[in-house]
């Protein structure tokens, strides 16, 4: 199930992606006949001598990179061979799409009346005219996708490809609810419990996307029960952002809390942590945001064989950068620029008004502070950050910047040597003291 639509919140999981298996990778789990190298029977080409030329004809297409036009115009591709070519199993690979999609590109424009009956096609020209017209996003790609699922009956196990196909050209081609429906289609053609679960977490996606999560609910919770690990951890992640972005905190811990088994559920594990650790530190429980992170890291290590391709190596980063944050955090909770003042003033400046001096101020989150200097002929004064402040919207989440103002108004002596303490309001023991050294020169 890679490559979901993210869910609706800048994060990804954002982004980045963020981390959801595509058809692909079930393709590799219990893959049905139609999996295993492109394995549709072959239909007998009509022409007796077809069996003796398109050997020749495939060599000229696939190991002499002869395109499908010079072989239409030397005579050698004609319109009775054309459809049987097409049909041959070596151009499934993805190596040979190009080949593929030039032999339906003439076709369509040599032989157009061939299009009319798609069911009187081989099977495998049926797919890649499918295929074809789902690239250039033609409309003819839902008639030949769906004639080749109405050919499916019982027993099932055949069509998942087909469907994620289709749905995807919907998605493509910016019908999302159509696209949703598709996908729920899944069940109309198989009874393995990974695809079924990838279908209902990737509509229930789309329906959040557009705003009809009364549709998602019931998908997620189906797919939250799944044995299949990855769909079910999926869900349970998409549930937990849900909750978070309601401040629904202690509820969004409860959700990804819950365990999980099956395949591929080693590889959640990591991310559920990570998502714990995220709402203690937005919460300002540092410790407990600091143990869940440390326990993300170290699950993530514990994957034996990560998916590739899936972002698991952005999610182990993220999480060692929020933990070198809380490191910060724990060790300095208030952070003061610059970490001592140096000033040196003339008498004639002093007699003109305050010499002044700025220093920014910031801790994890906003922590209310108190500030005193020892020296009564220098004032300090603690302000809210103004237009100088260089948070983005993404620190002011986490960080609060103040600043304080240094005024010394006068020196009874040549040479002061004040010291600058900013205190925690609440815990007077959470503090920094700043040294304020001030010298009167010529």
């Amino acid at each position: 199930m890679k490559k979901t639509p993210a869910p609706p919140t800048k994060s990804t999981f954002n982004r980045g992606k963020w981390l959801i298996a595509h058809c692909s990778l079930l393709l590799a789990i219990s893959a049905p006949a139609w999996a295993q190298q492109d394995a549709t029977p072959a239909v007998p080409s009509a022409v007796n001598i077809g069996a003796a030329v398109i050997p020749g004809i495939m060599d000229a297409l696939l190991q002499q990179h002869k395109t499908p036009q010079q072989l239409w115009d030397d005579g050698r591709l004609t319109a009775d061979l054309l459809p049987d070519v097409l049909n041959q199993q070596p151009l499934g690979r993805t190596e040979n799409q190009q080949a593929a999609h030039q032999l339906c590109a003439l076709l369509v424009k040599q032989l157009p009346q061939e299009l009319d009956d798609p069911l009187a096609l081989p099977p495998r020209t049926r797919l890649r005219l499918a295929q074809y017209f789902k690239s250039i996003k033609d409309a003819r790609a839902v008639t030949f996708y769906e004639a080749i699922l109405s050919l499916i009956k019982a027993p099932r196990e055949a069509g998942v490809r087909e469907v994620f196909q289709l749905s995807d050209y919907y998605t493509e081609t910016g019908d999302w609810e159509k696209a949703a429906e598709t996908r729920l289609r899944m069940k109309d053609y198989t009874t393995a419990e990974p695809y079924l679960a990838n279908a209902n977490v990737e509509a229930a996606r789309m329906y959040v996307q557009h705003g009809q999560e009364e549709k998602a609910q019931p998908l997620y919770e189906r797919a939250e029960k799944s044995s299949y690990g990855w769909a079910a951890g999926v869900a349970l992640l998409d549930h937990g952002r849900s909750l978070m972005r309601l401040h629904k905190y202690d509820e969004a811990i409860k959700v990804l809390s819950t365990p999980i088994a099956g395949l591929y559920a080693d590889q959640i594990e990591p991310i559920k942590r990570m998502l714990i650790g995220d709402i203690y530190y937005a919460q300002g429980d540092l410790p407990k945001a600091q143990e869940n992170m440390q326990a993300a890291l170290a699950s993530f290590h514990a994957v034996e064989n990560p998916i590739q391709g899936e972002g698991l190596e952005t999610i182990f980063t993220s999480a060692a950068k929020r933990l070198q944050l809380i490191e910060q955090w724990t060790k300095e909770p208030i952070q003061v620029e610059p970490k001592s003042v140096q000033l040196k003033v003339t008498a004639e400046q002093l007699q003109k008004g305050p010499v002044v001096q700025r220093l920014r101020v910031r801790t994890y989150r906003d922590m209310p502070l108190t500030v005193a200097i020892n020296d009564t002929n220098i004032t300090a004064q603690l302000l809210s950050a103004n237009e100088w402040s260089v948070l983005t919207d993404k620190d002011a989440n986490e960080i609060s910047e103040k600043e304080v103002i240094i005024k010394v108004n006068s020196l009874p002596s040549n040479k002061s040597a004040a010291l600058l303490t900013i205190s925690s309001a609440n815990d007077a023991g959470t503090k920094v003291q700043i040294p304020v050294n001030v010298e009167v020169v010529e």
